[in-house]
């Protein structure tokens, strides 16, 4: 009789000892490293000062050298080739290494048969799996390399995000996505960096976004995030709503609308009010260079991701950082975001 013990956390550890990139057949340098001026992040002098804690996902030395350090730095685009790839339950592997994509549980055994691809390109990764923000920047101009590669473009399924099959409609990029298939030579992608050859790839989407609208728009948006986000929900959001509202700005609630009427209130905007998170990648999208971004910065989960966006696609960004009410929830006064209006439409005005 043949005992079988089960396969171990540690085991499995044992057997991918190396990550996928040390086990590529090829590394290819798609885009080369940039540096690019940035435009000072517009704010009130005591904002730094507000800051009680960082997301989770950042730190303070990243945060404060995209608000104010004059050079940006992005690095490379990397594509590296793994050969005999199997994709299976939000996992790549090799033969001797591993890379979860996506959380959830794996089965120990795949008992179909896979798909087949001769050349696939991987266009998700961690991130795009955790925050629609990602996935909507980043994994269209994935695809675009893909296609760059030659490859097929690959992404997990099941889809997350309800917009994104209507922002695939838009941007005419059906989604090819799989659960478990084998791929003779799968690119994957470290193309993660703003460098000029990735913003390149994003203005293509964001011109063929831009194009399917016509007409005129509103000049003044607020973006409502409602109750999504951990630890950036606006208490008083209500208000601040009524009081733009009263001010000529048009209220966009994504949660509620379909991608084309996002899209339309954005595209002609020059002032666009939200709170820190992925709700503003609906505006890096669909904005017109020039446009400015008011982020509203939870005091415990600050983050200036989206400043770097700005410097790279010609925004002018501006912050203001709220007040806690706990750790999930906050508040934003509202005579400091009318100042910090004041100021990045006076910068927005001066060009």
């Amino acid at each position: 009789m043949i005992s079988l013990r089960p396969i171990t956390s540690r085991a499995i550890s044992r057997i991918f000892r190396t990550d996928l990139k040390s086990q590529a057949a090829e590394v290819v340098e798609v885009g080369s490293a940039t540096s690019r001026t940035g435009h000072p992040a517009i704010a009130m002098p005591d904002e730094l000062d507000r800051i009680v804690r960082h997301h989770p996902d950042s730190c303070p030395a990243f945060n404060f050298s995209r608000l104010l350090d004059p050079i940006v730095h992005q690095g490379p685009a990397i594509a590296y080739r793994i050969q005999d790839a199997v994709i299976a339950d939000g996992c790549v592997l090799s033969p001797r290494a591993r890379q979860a994509l996506r959380r959830g549980k794996r089965r120990w055994l795949l008992d179909e048969q896979p798909e087949r691809f001769e050349t696939a390109a991987l266009c998700s990764y961690w991130v795009t799996e955790q925050y629609f923000a990602h996935w909507l920047i980043d994994t269209p101009s994935h695809e675009l390399l893909a296609r760059d590669l030659d490859a097929i473009p690959l992404t997990l399924a099941p889809t997350r995000y309800s917009h994104e099959p209507d922002y695939r409609a838009l941007l005419s990029l059906p989604k090819r996505g799989v659960d478990y298939a084998r791929i003779d030579d799968l690119w994957v992608l470290e193309d993660h960096e703003l460098n000029d050859h990735r913003v390149a790839r994003i203005e293509r989407n964001r011109s063929e976004l831009r194009s399917t609208m016509s007409g005129q728009g509103p000049s003044h948006v607020f973006i409502s995030r409602g109750v999504t986000g951990i630890g950036r929900i606006l208490a008083n959001e209500a208000k601040i709503a009524d009081v733009l509202a009263a001010r000529g700005f048009t209220i966009l609630r994504p949660e509620q609308e379909d991608v084309r009427t996002i899209v339309k209130s954005l595209h002609c905007a020059s002032i666009i009010v939200s709170v820190e998170g992925s709700a503003i990648a609906h505006a890096v999208m669909a904005a017109p260079k020039g446009c400015g971004f008011l982020v509203l910065q939870p005091p415990r989960h600050f983050n200036s991701l989206f400043k770097s966006h700005s410097d790279a696609f010609g925004f002018r960004f501006g912050y203001t950082v709220g007040e806690v009410v706990s750790d999930e929830v906050f508040i934003q006064p509202i005579d400091r975001l009318l100042r910090a209006i004041d100021l990045l439409e006076s910068a927005v005005a001066k060009g």
